[in-house]
């Protein structure tokens, strides 16, 4: 009898126990709250053999999941908290989630995944959903344009590089190959010169440094100007000269959310790092911007075959460089 008796109150324990530890919600460690119901994002894979935190059943046991699912939409169906501490002050959970396309069970350490990006913890806002990326092609086309550049082999080379890898390495090795593409790819080029279209708002993403919060103006200030002398931002190997760019360096926040930034941004560090990436929107100019002259160097020579003029339109800031998720604040 008294050997039964043991035996219900240990499993009433390991049932409580099993109780306790499945939660209708939990508070991750930027302070935001995820309850039973909700619906999240994750995001992308962080290398290309696997995500590290979001793991999925293969038979009988569970292993990080190998495939892409990134900004796949994923509806909480379980909370369990774990013995683990993410900080001193924030314990692990696991959650357990449903891919909503595809009912696919998930299992996600969600205060590691949220820091490596491997969850999304703020979708982007666009402010000009439908601008058009000025990929490499348009900028080659766009700077040869507006400086009145020729169209010489080099220019050709890189064009071709960008379209065919394979035909540009068979063109590097054989001057006969890439004589007899080069018509086909300076028509191209100067096709795309001739016919570029400045009525359309493009963007860019690029790195910006990040100030500590202004409590006096509520926000963040941003710099974005690498060449403060000249007001150039270096993007790759060209530079954009904006119009106007001293209104778009401050990024208004509200010191609620400003707070939450701040955690999401430390995570586990002993200090928020200032680099933090823009998405730059701009209308492009054509014409020829003007570079000031120096005694000391000649700023055509170093400058004019890499200068775009631009009205800078819009910038939104994110923590990941793809900007394409977690969103800190925009100006327009």
């Amino acid at each position: 009898m008294n050997r039964t008796l043991f035996y219900i109150c240990c499993c009433l324990s390991l049932l409580a126990g099993t109780i306790q530890a499945q939660e209708n919600s939990v508070q991750i460690y930027d302070g935001t709250t995820l309850k039973v119901g909700d619906v999240i994002q994750a995001g992308y894979k962080p290398s290309t053999f696997q995500y590290n935190f979001i793991k999925a059943m293969t038979g009988n046991y569970l292993q990080n999941y190998k495939e892409d699912i990134g900004l796949s939409k994923l509806e909480i169906t379980g909370i369990k908290n774990t013995d683990r501490t993410y900080t001193s002050s924030v314990k692990e959970a696991t959650l357990t989630v449903r891919e909503v396309s595809t009912g696919k069970e998930f299992f996600i350490d969600i205060n590691n995944a949220i820091e490596k990006g491997e969850v999304v913890a703020k979708p982007a806002q666009r402010l000009y959903p439908d601008a058009k990326f000025l990929s490499d092609d348009l900028l080659l086309a766009l700077t040869l344009r507006v400086n009145k550049l020729p169209v010489t082999d080099k220019e050709v080379l890189f064009l071709i590089s960008l379209k065919d890898k394979d035909l540009y390495q068979k063109c590097k090795a054989n001057e006969f190959e890439f004589n007899s593409v080069k018509a086909e790819y300076t028509k191209q080029l100067e096709d795309m010169m001739n016919n570029f279209n400045f009525t359309l708002t493009y963007y860019i993403d690029n790195q910006v440094v990040i100030d500590k919060y202004d409590f006096t103006k509520n926000g963040y200030p941003i710099n974005f100007i690498e060449h403060q002398h000249l007001g150039f931002m270096k993007y790759g190997d060209y530079n954009f000269a904006f119009t106007s760019y001293e209104p778009s360096r401050f990024v208004p926040v509200t010191q609620e959310y400003g707070n939450e930034v701040n955690k999401r941004r430390q995570a586990r560090s002993s200090y928020i790092s200032n680099i933090a990436y823009g998405r730059f929107y701009f209308n492009a100019l054509d014409k020829m911007t003007e570079i000031a002259k120096s005694d000391i160097m000649n700023m055509e020579r170093l400058y004019r075959k890499t200068l775009i003029g631009a009205d800078l339109v819009g910038v939104e800031v994110y923590d990941f460089k793809h900007c394409d998720y977690n969103f800190i604040g925009s100006v327009k």
